[in-house]
């Protein structure tokens, strides 16, 4: 038999590590049981030039923050964590267009501003997929931990916020320094906006 260690105990005989460990029930047990939540609350609550860190570590623990709760939305678990940080969310995407406008772009930001559209990239999955297409076995289905909290009403209102931001950054095309220097962020409104018309 297998150690689960996300029931902390050893796993039942009929079911394999697969059906009796699904990486929700992971997610929802490491986001439980190491104060993840109130952490991540913290850290993503205040901009990282409100953290009390030098800027660069400022911008990278802000950067992890947003992917650590990316990867836990990506199993449906934290999206009571959008409900409650979702004006800190809108402020920070709403300020993006004037980070692009920076000359030259910084690098850690453009990180971070991937990070927060990859965010809601998973979290516009969740909000558009129903209980049978999160979760097709039916051991898998007995064992899940909480579906996403997030509903499409919640994330409708994103794409007029992401879409002059993929504009902003495709005018940078014919300037190869500046399109270089974006980085990422191209790529995570296109995949934010496939998500988004996926998921209406």
């Amino acid at each position: 038999s297998t150690l689960c260690y996300c029931h902390e105990t050893t796993s039942c005989p009929g079911l394999s590590w697969e059906e009796y460990c699904c990486p929700a029930d992971c997610a929802h047990f490491q986001l439980s049981s190491f104060d993840l939540r109130s952490r991540l609350c913290r850290i993503i609550a205040e901009a990282p030039q409100e953290l009390a860190l030098p800027p660069e570590e400022a911008e990278m623990l802000s950067t992890e923050a947003l992917r650590l709760w990316a990867v836990a939305a990506s199993y449906g678990q934290g999206g009571y964590l959008y409900r409650e940080l979702y004006p800190v969310l809108m402020r920070a995407l709403q300020v993006v267009p004037r980070e692009l406008s920076t000359h030259p772009p910084q690098p850690l930001s453009m990180q971070r501003i991937a990070s927060l559209l990859t965010l809601l990239t998973q979290l516009t999955l969740a909000a558009g997929s129903t209980p049978a297409e999160t979760i097709s076995d039916s051991a898998e289905a007995s064992l899940s931990a909480t579906p996403s909290l997030v509903t499409w009403t919640q994330v409708s209102g994103l794409q007029p916020l992401v879409e002059p931001c993929l504009r902003q950054t495709l005018k940078l095309l014919s300037r190869p320094e500046m399109w270089r220097a974006v980085g990422p962020v191209p790529v995570a409104c296109l995949l934010f906006l496939g998500a988004y018309y996926q998921a209406w």
